[in-house]
């Protein structure tokens, strides 16, 4: 996300907090002096915009696409602030050390050496509220190896 805004955020910084689109409305609204309404999910980016600390701001999300067609897959995903992904399909999964590999060329959801955190994640990913809607089967387009080269 790139903001500018001089009269409340100070030029050239850098935040590494997860800022979903469903902070914007929030957020737009705190610079305008009106409160958010109370259902909605985002939450205000201004504290981190002006360098302030938010010890509670989000340390995951949660990531859904359901689908009927198209050929792609239904999945859910986690993502964390320390640079994890976790993702599952119907019948394969996913899970990528983003930090280590930014681009996704390495999956880890098989490797025994990765599997406490493959488990924690997959806690997360249950504790955000995946696994209520039932994934749709295979699709052509995925890919099953666990190297490929990105897109």
């Amino acid at each position: 996300l790139l903001a500018r805004y001089p009269k409340g955020v100070p030029a050239r910084q850098t935040r590494d907090e997860l800022v979903l689109n469903v902070d914007l409305a929030p957020t737009i609204l705190e610079v305008a002096g009106l409160a958010p309404p109370d259902d909605f999910e985002g939450h205000s980016a201004m504290a981190l915009a002006r360098g302030e600390e938010a010890p509670d701001w989000r340390q995951s999300f949660l990531y859904e696409y359901f689908t009927s067609g198209w050929g792609v897959p239904s999945l859910e995903c986690v993502r964390t602030a320390d640079g994890w992904k976790y993702v599952r399909f119907a019948d394969w999964e996913q899970m990528y050390n983003l930090n280590a590999d930014p681009i996704e060329v390495n999956n880890l959801a098989q490797a025994t050496d990765h599997a406490e955190r493959k488990n924690e994640l997959m806690a997360e990913l249950k504790q955000l509220g995946a696994g209520v809607r039932q994934l749709e089967g295979p699709s052509e387009y995925k890919r099953k190896t666990g190297q490929h080269q990105p897109h």
